[in-house]
């Protein structure tokens, strides 16, 4: 018969195999959920907003005769790449300018957050959720670290808790860590408290602003921050 000390480390593995066993299955079933109310929602929601879809593409092609759609490459699950789509709401060339320049259509799209409309598309490929961190461009990923690249542990989503929590108006840390905060703690109704928040922050415009000069500065901090973390030179933030 073994020590007590053997029995008590036998059952606390015991345990901790019954814990994640349903800590698994938990999982499983909120990701199950999750999928098969982003099915009903992305399809629901394009067939009530196409009206406003074929309207707001009509504007656009006809603003400056340019493509209606805008197709990017951004990191998604596990690093992965695709494609997204919006609704385009800068000017036809805007690749070529220093600075995002958008069309009055795009203006109006962009603050209403109609531009995200065909990211339903999105959703019903799988490749993204409607709720989880936002999809950033590639090199974003290529500047982070093994701890911030958890953020990508779950499909990216229109909306996450880094939007519901001031979108562009705070830091690219903060929202890093938002992010990591919703992939460890996701929950139905974590979820519907991100909704809710979005739907608000919509209302006001909360945090629009953005564009190149944004995604430079936060690239530019991420790449700082994997200077520095090389022993070029440490800031002790909490001092």
């Amino acid at each position: 018969m073994g020590s007590k000390a053997e029995l008590v480390t036998r059952e606390t593995l015991i345990v901790d195999r019954r814990y994640s066993k349903a800590a698994s299955l938990h999982k499983n079933a909120y990701l199950f959920t999750k999928r098969t109310f982003d099915m009903i929602f992305a399809v629901s929601l394009l067939i009530i907003t196409l009206p406003i879809t074929l309207l707001a593409a009509l504007l656009i092609f006809l603003t400056d005769r340019g493509p209606v759609l805008y197709k990017q490459e951004r990191t998604g699950h596990y690093g992965k790449p695709f494609k997204i789509l919006k609704l385009r709401s800068c000017v036809k060339n805007n690749e070529e300018l220093a600075q995002d320049s958008y069309t009055w259509i795009g203006k109006i799209i962009r603050k209403t957050s109609i531009d995200e409309l065909p990211q339903m598309i999105n959703i019903l490929r799988g490749e993204m959720s409607l709720i989880g961190p936002r999809p950033w461009i590639t090199d974003y990923y290529k500047n982070m670290n093994s701890y911030e690249r958890r953020r990508y542990d779950m499909l990216p989503g229109i909306t996450g808790l880094a939007q519901a929590s001031g979108r562009n108006e705070i830091s690219i840390f903060d929202k890093i860590q938002h992010d990591i905060e919703y992939v460890d703690h996701c929950s139905i109704k974590m979820d519907l408290k991100i909704l809710w928040r979005t739907f608000i922050s919509v209302l006001i415009h909360q945090g629009v602003t953005g564009g190149k000069g944004t995604i430079e500065d936060e690239i530019g901090a991420l790449q700082n921050e994997q200077f520095k973390s090389r022993g070029v030179k440490i800031v002790n933030i909490f001092q």
